[in-house]
């Protein structure tokens, strides 16, 4: 359980307390810190900033595939340890560092939630909203199979499950874009 003034309230009446499940997030070594939100929504959604070594492997192609399938690994990890109402709808990924020098983390290092929500909140429907163009599968060495997509918006990555609005070429698949 979290603090009670960390529990949000989703859409559907449910309470959740973000504090344990980004304790889960954030225990992938490319995920420096994260943030799961999700008032007034269906279902939460986790926004993360990659690690320096997350954004290294984010820059080439080949990386960010493999990346990008042993994320969607650990979020599918995650939200199967999850109640259902808990189960994050998507996960974005944000490349923009989150330090005290623009106010999304404290000097002692904490995430500021609120700072968090504030400066992307209206961008969550939208975020969430990109899951009609059928579906990407996964696969790693260790047999691992799932099916989600990775949306490209600059500045953020957004995976959501069983759809597809854009998928990075590599030994994974190809490049489809729906914009």
């Amino acid at each position: 359980t979290g603090r009670v003034k960390d529990l949000f309230k989703t859409s559907k009446g449910k309470y959740v307390a973000p504090a344990p499940i980004e304790d889960r997030l954030g225990m992938h070594v490319d995920i420096e810190a994260c943030c799961v939100t999700g008032a007034n929504l269906a279902q939460p959604l986790g926004i993360a900033m990659l690690s320096p070594q997350g954004l290294e492997r984010a820059s080439s192609e080949a990386e960010r595939t493999a990346l990008m399938a042993e994320l969607s690994k650990h979020l599918d990890d995650v939200n199967s340890r999850l109640d259902p109402h808990e189960q994050l709808d998507a996960l974005v990924l944000i490349k923009t560092p989150w330090t005290v020098d623009n106010g999304f983390i404290t000097p002692t290092f904490k995430v500021k939630r609120n700072r968090i929500e504030e400066a992307y909140s209206g961008s969550f429907e939208n975020w969430v909203s990109k899951k009609s163009k059928g579906s990407y599968d996964i696969e790693l060495e260790s047999g691992y199979k799932a099916k989600w997509n990775l949306i490209d918006y600059g500045n953020e990555w957004i995976m959501n499950p069983n759809s597809i609005d854009e998928v990075v070429a590599g030994s994974y698949g190809t490049i489809r874009t729906a914009y």
